[in-house]
């Protein structure tokens, strides 16, 4: 699908947040500039990294350090090739171009 000039490829815009996101926002900022209960919770977070929680040590790593990149490694075995374009002298030689190419036969024999 083709778009027209000045015509979005997003006409509906940003996905809306997740709803738990967007109820803990409020409720973070309901609490105005008393930041109590988050410090409470803060603390929390901590004592239980510090009893050795794996999940809240995890949680407490990726807040400081931020999460670590996923790697992701991709093989392939198939070999890139270029068409580099010629000069063509007449309307012959070019529709002789526009036939679709097929691969060699060796290339097929590996699929």
């Amino acid at each position: 699908m083709a778009w027209s000039k000045g015509q979005s490829g997003n006409p509906k815009g940003r996905a809306a947040e997740k709803p738990f996101a967007d109820a803990l926002r409020m409720e973070i900022k309901a609490t105005g500039s008393n930041q109590k209960q988050l410090r409470v919770i803060a603390r929390k977070l901590l004592e239980k990294a510090a009893d050795g929680d794996m999940q809240a040590i995890s949680c407490v790593a990726d807040r400081l350090d931020g999460k670590p990149l996923q790697q992701m490694e991709v093989a392939t075995d198939a070999q890139p090739f270029a068409v580099i374009p010629q000069q063509l002298d007449s309307a012959a030689e070019w529709e002789a171009a526009q036939k679709p190419r097929t691969r060699p036969e060796t290339d097929k024999a590996k699929h």
